[in-house]
């Protein structure tokens, strides 16, 4: 249960919500925070969780206008964006973002874990586990979130996810 007074707790509650397919009771979390704290903002956990709720055409729609406004976007919604369109048919607008990931000098931090997100989505393995190695040796911060991040689920029974996962020493808590 979130305390009202404290705003991580709803920001953590929501995200474990959005991580376990809970979506309706992630909408609860992110409704009341965003009554509580209007100040502190929860776009950024409803685009998570419209994303992994598959709603790929909204969250297009969303991130669109943010980009049409002059928002620049952190290299997780990039991730989100790329793979949205991917989902919906629009490889080329996806290769775009893609690209941009790859090549450009923005936010660095996070780019490898963000492209491990967008090749493990893609079925692209070995490159997601590529960068999932660079992420971990850069010590990307967002490498935190491997253990409980749903676009790896399907990584889990590989050996090289294994071999990471004890190399981080999740293992150990």
């Amino acid at each position: 249960k979130a305390d009202p007074a404290d705003y991580n707790s709803y920001m953590i509650l929501s995200r474990s919500k959005i991580y376990s397919g809970q979506f309706a009771e992630a909408d609860k979390y992110l409704q009341e925070g965003s009554r509580l704290f209007p100040e502190q903002g929860f776009q950024h956990q409803i685009i998570t969780k419209e994303f992994y709720a598959g709603n790929y055409q909204k969250l297009i729609q969303i991130l669109e206008s943010r980009v049409q406004q002059n928002e620049s976007l952190d290299h997780e919604l990039l991730a989100f964006l790329c793979i949205s369109y991917r989902k919906t048919g629009d490889i080329a607008k996806s290769s775009l973002i893609e690209n941009q990931i790859r090549n450009n000098g923005f936010d660095r931090e996070g780019r490898h874990f963000s492209m491990a997100k967008i090749f493990a989505m893609d079925g692209r393995i070995d490159s997601c586990f590529n960068r999932l190695d660079r992420s971990y040796n850069n010590r990307e911060n967002s490498f935190r979130s491997f253990k409980i991040e749903p676009a790896f689920d399907k990584l889990k029974s590989d050996l090289r996810y294994k071999k990471l996962y004890r190399r981080f020493g999740f293992d150990n808590y």
